[in-house]
C-alpha cells in the first residue's frame, strides 16, 4: 500500500511541474510578443489620417501578432499580417527590420537574469 501512495504524491509532483512548466512557456511567449510589439515607427509618416489625425498610418504587422498554443508544452509567437516575415528579413528592395528575433533575445535575456529560488 505504500508504494500506491508514494506513486500517486509521484505524480502529483509531475502534474504540478508540468502545469508550473507549461505557465512559464506561455509567459515567456507573451513577453516575447509585447516585445515584438515596440519598435517604432509604424507604417508611414502623413500629415492627416482620414479621420484626421496626424502620426503614423499602419501598425497591421504589429496589431496581428499573437500567441498561439501549440501542443501541452509549446507556444508560437506570429504575426497574421500575412508580410511579417518580410519585415523580418528583409527583400531585394528593402532591409531587414527585424522585430520578433530581437523580442526573443530580449525576453531571453529576461528570463534568465530572474532570481528562480
Amino acid at each position: 500500500m505504500a508504494d500506491v501512495r508514494i506513486s500517486d504524491r509521484f505524480n502529483a509532483a509531475l502534474r504540478e511541474m508540468s502545469r508550473q512548466s507549461r505557465a512559464k512557456l506561455q509567459e515567456f511567449a507573451e513577453t516575447m510578443a509585447e516585445l515584438s510589439k515596440r519598435p517604432p515607427p509604424i507604417g508611414s509618416p502623413v500629415l492627416k489620417t482620414p479621420d484626421h489625425r496626424t502620426g503614423y498610418v499602419g501598425g497591421h504587422n504589429r496589431d496581428s501578432i499573437a500567441v498561439h498554443p501549440v501542443g501541452k508544452m509549446s507556444f508560437r509567437v506570429a504575426t497574421e499580417s500575412g508580410y511579417g516575415a518580410y519585415l523580418e528579413f528583409g527583400t531585394v528592395k528593402m532591409p531587414a527590420r527585424p522585430y520578433l528575433s530581437t523580442a526573443f533575445e530580449d525576453a531571453r535575456r529576461d528570463f534568465n537574469a530572474r532570481d528562480w529560488a
